[in-house]
């Protein structure tokens, strides 16, 4: 069942909330959002087109205790339910995807800047250039147009 918990806290579906008789106390139920998960056609494409570079610190927070319980391992899970397995790996999988992108993110963001300096930057060569080009082939005329002045007053 924690492995449905992270998948369920990591999808958004929240605990029911029900007495407990013996108790008298409310508790989490995570059995019926695990089984809307189940019954729900669209599960699996739901992992798959997860939009994992929107995960939140607090949805990773709330999947803490149940990713760092000694049985939630694949290795573990794999001798009991291949189901639980996978989905045990997806959960795992997202939480460190989530942490390789804090160290990311800001390199991103600083690609991002370092990128759009070097296109102004080329712009503004690339029109240094074009100067210099239309300099280089006024001198050229201006060149030409000596020598041949100079030619002229020799003969």
């Amino acid at each position: 069942m924690r492995v449905f918990k992270g998948v369920c806290v990591l999808l958004g579906f929240e605990p029911v909330k029900q007495m407990n008789n013996e108790t008298q106390k409310r508790e989490e139920n995570w059995e019926i959002p695990a089984k809307k998960l189940l019954a729900d056609i669209g599960f699996l494409k739901s992992l798959q087109n997860y939009e994992k570079d929107n995960m939140d610190a607090k949805k990773i927070d709330r999947i803490q205790p149940f990713i760092t319980h000694e049985n939630c391992t694949v290795a573990h899970l794999k001798g009991i339910n291949a189901v639980a397995s996978s989905l045990c790996a997806w959960v795992l999988a997202m939480d460190k995807y989530y942490r390789v992108s804090l160290v990311v993110k800001p390199k991103k963001e600083s690609l991002a800047i370092a990128e759009k300096e070097y296109a102004e930057l080329n712009s503004a060569l690339n029109e240094k250039k074009e100067n210099l080009r239309i300099v280089q082939e006024r001198v050229a005329r201006l060149q030409a147009q000596l020598k041949a002045a100079q030619d002229e007053k020799r003969q």
